[in-house]
């Protein structure tokens, strides 16, 4: 549909204005002047032709001539058609023309209504009757005839009949009318230029300016100038629409580069992403996916998805869709599927997809998400076939570690059995000797023997603390609330009681509690707290503490003392079998005992490890696993004293 631009309506309409505003003027006027001439004429016809008629019946014998002077005086008026005095039977008396005289009204004048003019001369009242234009009219008045002097009757009625035509008398007016008015046309059309040109200039123009902002907008260019000069609400809309357009500038771009950035973020990405229609049609295609399938962009976009997949998941894709077409379900979505897809080359290759649904006012789009997990498959089968390979591996080490506990066992037995029995004859044959024989024998003899029986007796130790560690291996854990304090409590009781001369003062901290083995936690506190007992045996005050700590959020536990200590340098040897920091003639022992601890806190889960300096005491701290240092709740009326003890 066209569209009529402001710049050219607004004129016209003045115009169209202004011509009706001049028509009704001069419309009002000619009509005035008409009304104005129409009476004039008819004051004039009703007077002269009373005139007329006076004259007539007063003087037409005695004055006739003067009677004839006024019929052509009042035929002579420039509006005057037809002037008559006429006889009751129609015949014209005197005329405004002499060849009327003495003939018939009827036969000259066509429409005259004698049926009028009897009716008018019978009621003696005159009948004026204008035509509907009020240009043409005529009147009829009655007069008394008198009687000539041959005639025997006292009178006679007569008629003056008086015609006007205005027409050629208004068409002369209507054209002066005319031409008087044409100044006023010529002002009225100079009084329009300025209210043309004035809305031209502050309505038309501005508008103008900002129909072409818009348009110019609609073909991408944000730049077009806008109006500044206009009405205060012209130039409101102006920086209205200025701030619209900087507010959808700034929307578009924002949404230019939206878009861009999720396009960099769908090319970069390392799966396939694919959006389809509801009728399964590919609308996107990332590059991705173009590597993956081997088709360009362009040629999957319009495809159908079906394409991608070989039989027989091509067919369970169109049963899907089929069913979604149906019921509004597409079964699939929200879940990821293990199959296979279809390159352009016809080749298979495992993949994992899968669909999402967004739903806009534009309808349905599903979007597909396809990884290729042909490395994940081929890492996949090389770990099943090598968590084979480690069943196996693990079933021929278990053999072999089933033949060494058999064999560990055996030697435990030889051990246990074998070896002690020549020990016990070793050691009570040379109590024998020195019991039966010592007088022989000299001092060199007796220290001989001596050392001896102490060899068997600490060979008898070795075999002890081996068996322990050696059960300790195989013994099976039995966990059950184990309250530590109390443990540490009674093994240092009973350490004082074996060397009642020593006063050492103790610092066990109340109502620690641990889940474990009862039987091995209590091993472990026997050599922690019977090493730091051992070890602060040359101290002069000794001190030993058994407390809790805690570290990164779990309890750590920890046995101090201020003995002889150790150099951190060999910290790596203090846990290994046999292995001695200090000379057996200054501390009797093994070396079994804190490997015995390393391997009872390993079995619970826990790590072990200790801080000392030369002559400053030693710290060892161990952690349990998490269950086994759960806290537990306490018997009623159980614990242990606080403070330390002597």
């Amino acid at each position: 549909m066209s569209r009529l631009s402001l710049r050219l309506a607004l004129p016209l309409l003045m115009a169209i204005l202004l011509l009706a505003l001049g028509a009704l003027s001069l419309f009002s006027a000619l009509h005035t002047r008409q009304a104005l001439l129409s009476a004039e004429a008819r004051r004039h016809l009703l007077s002269e032709a009373a005139h007329l008629a006076r004259m007539t019946e007063q003087a037409w014998d005695t004055a006739n001539p003067m009677v004839l002077a006024d019929l052509a005086q009042l035929a002579s008026y420039p509006d005057a058609e037809v002037v008559l005095i006429l006889a009751p039977d129609g015949e014209i008396l005197a005329a405004h023309r002499s060849d009327w005289n003495g003939r018939q009204v009827t036969t000259l004048l066509k429409g005259f209504d004698m049926a009028r003019a009897r009716r008018v001369a019978e009621g003696r009242l005159p009948d004026y009757r204008p035509a509907p234009d009020g240009l043409r009219m005529d009147v009829l008045l009655p007069f008394d005839l008198p009687a000539r002097p041959d005639e025997v009757r006292s009178s006679q009625r007569g008629l003056v009949y008086v015609a006007y035509d205005l027409r050629r008398s208004w068409t002369k007016l209507r054209g002066e009318i005319l031409l008087g008015r044409l100044p006023e046309m010529a002002g009225l059309l100079l009084l329009l230029l300025f209210p043309v040109w004035f809305l031209s200039h502050y309505v038309v123009q501005p508008l103008s300016l900002l129909a072409q902002a818009a348009s110019a907008m609609r073909r991408g260019h944000w730049d077009a100038p806008l109006p500044e000069r206009g009405f205060a609400e012209i130039a409101e809309l102006g920086t209205a629409f200025n701030a619209m357009r900087g507010r959808l500038a700034g929307t578009i771009n924002r949404l230019v580069r939206q878009v861009r950035r999720t396009q960099a973020i769908l090319d970069n990405a390392a799966d396939g992403i694919l959006s389809l229609d509801e009728e399964g049609r590919i609308l996107s295609f990332n590059q991705a996916a173009e590597r993956m399938f081997g088709y360009e962009a362009t040629e999957a976009i319009g495809q159908n998805f079906a394409v991608l997949l070989p039989e027989p998941y091509r067919g369970q894709y169109q049963e899907h869709l089929a069913h979604y077409r149906q019921t509004g379900v597409f079964p699939v979505i929200g879940s990821s599927r293990e199959l296979e897809g279809r390159r352009k080359d016809g080749r298979h290759f495992p993949i994992d997809l899968a669909v999402a649904m967004v739903a806009d006012r534009a309808g349905v789009i599903f979007l597909v998400r396809i990884s290729d997990i042909s490395a994940r498959k081929q890492a996949e089968a090389e770990l099943a076939q090598y968590r084979a390979h480690l069943e196996t591996l693990v079933a021929e080490r278990t053999a072999e570690l089933s033949l060494l506990n058999q064999e560990l066992e055996a030697f435990s037995y030889s051990v246990s059995h074998d070896l002690r029995a020549p020990l016990r004859a070793v050691d009570g044959f040379s109590n024998a000797l020195l019991e039966d024989y010592a007088d022989r024998l000299d001092r060199e003899g007796r220290d001989l023997l001596n050392r001896i029986h102490a060899g068997a007796q600490r060979m008898n130790a070795l075999i002890d603390d081996l068996l322990k560690l050696s059960r300790l291996s195989r013994a099976k854990l039995e966990p059950a609330p184990v309250d530590l304090s109390a443990l540490a409590e009674e093994i240092c009781r009973q350490l004082q009681e074996t060397t009642p001369e020593r006063h050492v003062v103790l610092e066990i901290a109340p109502k620690l509690m641990a889940q474990g083995d009862p039987g091995l936690l209590r091993a472990a506190l026997e050599n922690l707290l019977g090493n730091a007992w051992k070890y602060t045996s040359k101290t002069p005050q000794p001190r030993i503490e058994f407390g809790r700590t805690e570290q990164d959020g779990q309890p750590v536990y920890f046995v101090r003392d201020n003995g002889a200590g150790f150099d951190m340098a060999y910290a790596d040897k203090l846990f290994g079998a046999f292995q001695r920091l200090h000379h057996p003639g200054e501390f009797e022992g093994t070396g079994i005992g804190l490997a015995t601890v390393r391997r009872i806190i390993h079995r619970h889960g826990g790590r072990i490890w200790a801080e000392a300096a030369p002559g400053q005491g030693a710290t060892f701290y161990f952690t349990l696993s998490p269950q086994s240092a759960r806290q537990v709740k306490l018997p009623i009326g159980h614990g242990v004293p606080n403070g330390p003890a002597a």
